[in-house]
């Protein structure tokens, strides 16, 4: 009996969606410089992915797991190669800021979930009851400290180390 339940465990994990979707991303990564499209088709490509999540998105549920790669992970990844072009043309300049926030990505995803749970908790802890429009600010004040520590972090501890291990590894 434990077998199974573990041996499907196993099966999820390994043909879950997210692998397929993350399949998607390190394809275009390894095929972004061959995958190069004029401005006019770059455009086009991105409105085919808006089209695609909004005629099909709203049908797209929580067990449709075939559907969602096909309209969530298809659609991300034309939106991925359209905005590649675009900046590789000169269309689309990236803010530094956006620079800062990719290279804080990894300490950001590292993080976001501990500090989702720790702060969702705080309003309880002291007694605050939160109505849903205070709610909604209180979750937006979580996004920015999330995003303000990743920064931190990517800053004063990532790099840092990631420089010294470079060093030291050579």
């Amino acid at each position: 009996f434990p077998v199974t339940i573990l041996s499907r465990n196993y099966y999820d994990f390994i043909f879950s969606n997210f692998h397929y979707e993350f399949l998607m991303g390190v394809l275009i990564c390894y095929f972004s410089d061959k995958l190069r499209f004029s401005k006019l088709m770059s455009l086009g490509t991105l409105g085919l992915a808006i089209a695609i999540i909004t005629v099909w998105g709203y049908e797209v549920g929580d067990s449709d797991n075939i559907k969602r790669i096909l309209v969530f992970g298809f659609a991300a990844s034309l939106l991925l190669i359209s905005m590649l072009n675009l900046e590789q043309h000169g269309y689309l300049p990236a803010p530094k800021f956006l620079m800062l926030l990719g290279g804080a990505s990894y300490v950001l995803y590292l993080i976001h979930f501990p500090f989702l749970l720790i702060l969702n908790k705080f309003p309880t802890m002291l007694g605050i009851i939160l109505d849903t429009n205070m709610m909604s600010v209180y979750n937006y004040t979580i996004i920015f400290i999330n995003i303000f520590v990743a920064i931190f972090l990517h800053q004063k501890l990532e790099l840092p180390l990631t420089s010294f291990l470079s060093k030291r590894f050579k």
